[in-house]
């Protein structure tokens, strides 16, 4: 991830497989979700969505804006005259600067914005959670005219998730495939990157039962290679991914892509 932050807005393919009950067939689909944020941490002068957001005209996919992007007017005016009319509209649960003090909620800028106390919603207390949960909801109602169905982050929190789920019917969580270590975090979960339905005591966890589920489906981003296990003993474990920046990094090309 510390490449990503130089990327304003990323591609995220994730492609799982659906039986159906008829042909017993399995049919094969890509889910694209484009994060994109606002002007915190970022410089919108030589990235702008414009043409990317073009290349969407004629399919379908999910945008999921930080709310640093939507508490901006004249940002939301150009979702709203130029996205395709196929697309989801959701959020992408990054914490910023603006999100925070827009929210009454102490931001340390002492340390990195893409550490875990400041860009989780983990790093907060569950009753700051909530208040920029709600506070984000709110604002992009009074936006968009509706609550979004779908929400993403790098990680999100079981307090975080069983409130989105409960107070806000979210049905799509996205977050970050296992990673060994990226950014003073590692997730690892034996999750094999294909959708699945999380256990209300552990978002990483598929659920057990009936239940002990979430009524919602978890997606992953930034699927690893699955030839490589994500253990410390491996040299840039977590790069071995579909992540662009990360495939350049380790100065591979398209076709490492292609074979992921």
């Amino acid at each position: 991830m510390q490449y990503f932050k130089k990327i304003i807005i990323g591609i995220f393919l994730f492609l799982f497989l659906i039986s159906t009950k008829k042909s017993q067939a399995i049919d094969p689909y890509v889910t694209i979700i484009n994060p994109v944020r606002g002007t915190d941490n970022w410089s919108l002068e030589k990235q702008k969505p414009n043409d990317f957001i073009e290349i969407f005209k004629n399919n379908t996919a999910t945008w999921l804006l930080r709310p640093d992007y939507f508490y901006n007017h004249d940002n939301v005016q150009y979702i709203k005259k130029n996205i395709p009319n196929k697309s989801e509209i959701g959020i992408f649960l990054e914490v910023t600067k603006t999100w925070a003090e827009k929210s009454g909620i102490n931001y340390n800028q002492k340390t990195p914005w893409y550490y875990p106390k400041n860009v989780f919603l983990s790093g907060y207390n569950p009753k700051e959670r909530i208040k920029l949960i709600d506070d984000a909801f709110k604002i992009f109602k009074d936006n968009f005219g509706f609550y979004p169905k779908s929400v993403g982050a790098w990680n999100i929190d079981i307090t975080s998730a069983k409130y989105l789920n409960n107070k806000y019917g979210i049905t799509s969580f996205l977050i970050c495939s296992d990673q060994e270590t990226t950014d003073n975090y590692q997730i690892l979960s034996n999750n094999d990157g294909t959708p699945y339905i999380p256990s209300k005591t552990n978002i990483l966890i598929k659920a057990s039962s009936e239940k002990d589920k979430i009524n919602a489906v978890i997606y992953s981003w930034a699927q690893r290679d699955p030839d490589v296990p994500q253990n410390k003993n491996i040299p840039n474990a977590s790069l071995h991914s579909v992540q662009a920046n990360d495939i350049l990094h380790l100065g591979l090309d398209i076709n490492y892509f292609k074979k992921i």
